[in-house]
């Protein structure tokens, strides 16, 4: 089944034959699991996530910082980008855990609001957790990876994972701001 839907789960079986005769297999359950989103692979899917159409980022499981899934930036080129954002209501605290795995001081993973680069980093960056405080009014966040005109180094990509934003006023997602500590 190409791009299978929810409504296509089911009991199927598989009939085999040929001149002399033929068998039917046993009845095998198929459950179609809905692809994860974006914001559900950084753990934000309370947030509205845009992404660049032409290389847009992608949920992935094979590098997170929390074991799950994180979104990695999508498949560019020399000289080209890849982004995705959201937009919040402030003022409050944005964190999010990044990494990167590029050719350094070339190919770079930023951080932006309201189109200004607040962060940046590049070459081989294992997870690390900033924290922004973010200003009031509707601001959009975005993350870019971008790449030089030659050179490639790396997995030539970007990765961020657990992203949070807290409002300093009214309602807001609960977030866990410190690991807890087993108790046996």
């Amino acid at each position: 089944l190409n791009n299978a839907q929810a409504s296509q789960g089911g009991l199927y079986t598989v009939t085999i034959s040929n001149a002399v005769g033929g068998v039917v297999s046993s009845p095998v359950q198929l459950t179609v699991i809905a692809a994860m989103t974006i914001g559900e692979s950084m753990n934000a899917p309370y947030l509205v996530w845009n992404a660049d159409l032409g290389a847009p980022w992608i949920v992935q499981t094979n590098v997170t910082h929390d074991g799950e899934a994180a979104a990695q930036s999508g498949n560019i080129g020399h000289s080209d980008l890849s982004w995705m954002e959201t937009t919040v209501i402030g003022p409050g605290t944005v964190r999010f855990w990044w990494k990167v795995s590029s050719q350094t001081n070339a190919d770079v993973l930023s951080f932006s609001v309201d189109g200004a680069t607040w962060a940046q980093c590049s070459g081989d960056m294992d997870w690390q957790r900033p924290s922004f405080a973010i200003p009031g009014g509707e601001v959009t966040l975005r993350w870019t990876y971008t790449k030089d005109g030659s050179g490639v180094a790396g997995a030539d990509r970007g990765w961020v994972d657990e992203v949070d934003f807290v409002p300093a006023t009214g309602p807001s997602v609960p977030v866990i701001v410190q690991e807890p500590e087993g108790q046996d």
